[in-house]
């Protein structure tokens, strides 16, 4: 019997809601303390908690390079927070006029940051190698940088107004954050006209550059190595063509692979502005959903290349069917098929072997006995009918083959490291190594 998958109760996504819930509580607290009378040097303690965190967030992805803020489901604690220093200004009184505007100025802070986040991504055309396209340029400076400094220069207020530092001289730090949002929002405007003019004349630049075929990859982040293993051979064609991808976060990785132009295109209706009549034919290495959205171009043969060759039921979907030809390793690729009821016409398959193993040379008696031994273990899949992967009983084998005195070359599938059961295997195995 096939394992089901098992629910489990989402316990991180509770505990981040019982963290936020705490941040806001701390960040209102100092508000109600203030009104009631508490001396502001008591009544600001609990706000400590929250700019902590918030900074510390903010200074993390600041350094990382993380383009999008932590701001999510927070403003409002971002906004608690910035009437912290107008509470205490309130609480000591002796402002003045000046010092009112100062210290008012800071709960437009959040508001700017709302701003700045929303129109930070831009409109993003991806694009490498394409004559006449440049790449969308990044920001003049990271987002995270308005939040870091807005929450720095708010608790900074906060604690020279309970020194006795007169309000009015505090005028220069919201003016500096609110300037440093103001520029940030306008070069993000700025990236977007210039992403607008990009995409208006992409197909004029497709056009030009006159591709014959398409490359065509439809899923997220982490699978390159899918497009890997067939980019070299397309290459080898002497044809001109392009790569067209639907999810940006696999730009870097794929655009890494070749010298052809690599385009992203996130909705169906972007499609339009990267083929051309002249395209002859389109390639896919999986059976993603996304497929379908471009197969919907009848003058273009679609020729299914797939990723691997094997008796996993992802080797006879019937959503392979769809295209117009299927490349396989061999007549085996061709019967698994009809083997498992999938009808498929004969025509459709094309005989192509595995291009991946040109350079793999043949056994012969001068390296017998084997004394090496390659374990490349499947991943798991999504369903119960595609695990296949033997990391289960992986360590149990690498132990026998040490016992033997081979040596062992561990290859597991990049999948398997996100599965956590996997995940222990693959180390433990790793540790076999590298203690033998």
């Amino acid at each position: 019997a096939l394992p089901a998958h098992r629910m489990s109760i989402p316990w991180r996504r509770v505990s981040g809601l019982r963290r936020r819930l705490t941040q806001t509580v701390f960040a209102v607290l100092p508000l109600v303390l203030l009104a009631i009378g508490v001396h502001p040097a008591i009544a600001a303690i609990p706000a400590v908690y929250p700019f902590f965190i918030l900074i510390r967030r903010g200074f993390r992805r600041l350094r990382k390079g993380v383009a999008r803020t932590g701001l999510t489901g927070e403003h409002g604690i971002r906004l608690a927070l910035s009437l912290v220093p107008l509470g205490i200004g309130w609480s000591t009184g002796n402002v003045g006029p000046v010092g009112w505007v100062a210290i008012s100025l800071f709960t437009l802070l959040p508001l700017a940051e709302l701003v700045v986040t929303r129109v930070a991504p831009g409109r993003k055309l991806r694009v490498e190698n394409l004559p006449g396209i440049a790449d969308t340029r990044g920001p003049k400076f990271p987002v995270n940088l308005v939040l870091f400094l807005d929450l720095s220069l708010t608790a900074l207020a906060g604690i020279l107004l309970l020194v006795h530092v007169p309000a009015g001289a505090l005028l220069v730090l919201p003016v500096v954050a609110l300037g440093l949002a103001g520029v940030s929002a306008l070069d993000s405007y700025q990236r977007i006209r210039e992403s607008v003019d990009s995409d208006n004349n992409l197909y004029a630049a497709v056009e030009a550059y006159d591709p014959k075929f398409v490359l065509y990859y439809g899923v997220p982040a982490g699978s390159a190595y899918q497009v890997g293993m067939w980019i070299e051979f397309l290459e080898r064609i002497g044809e001109r063509f392009i790569v067209v991808l639907r999810r940006t976060s696999a730009f870097r990785e794929i655009a890494a692979l070749t010298d052809a132009p690599v385009v992203v295109r996130t909705n169906i209706w972007q499609l339009d502005d990267v083929i051309t009549p002249n395209m002859t034919a389109a390639f896919y290495v999986n059976n993603s959903a996304p497929n379908v959205h471009l197969v919907r171009y009848p003058h273009m043969t679609h020729v299914q290349l797939l990723h691997g060759d094997s008796d996993k039921a992802s080797s006879f979907n019937p959503v392979t069917a769809l295209y117009d030809k299927v490349f396989v390793a061999g007549q085996a690729g061709i019967d698994r098929y009809e083997d498992n009821g999938v009808d498929i016409p004969k025509h459709k398959f094309t005989i192509v072997g595995r291009p991946q193993v040109e350079s793999v040379e043949q056994q012969d008696p001068e390296n017998l006995p084997v004394h090496t031994v390659l374990y490349a273990p499947t991943w798991e899949g999504h369903y119960a009918d595609t695990n296949y992967g033997s990391l289960p009983v992986g360590p149990a084998i690498i132990r026998e083959l040490i016992t033997r005195g081979q040596t062992v070359i561990f290859r597991p599938h990049p999948f398997s490291y996100r599965n956590p059961e996997a995940l222990q295997n693959i180390r433990e195995i790793h540790e076999l190594l590298r203690v033998d």
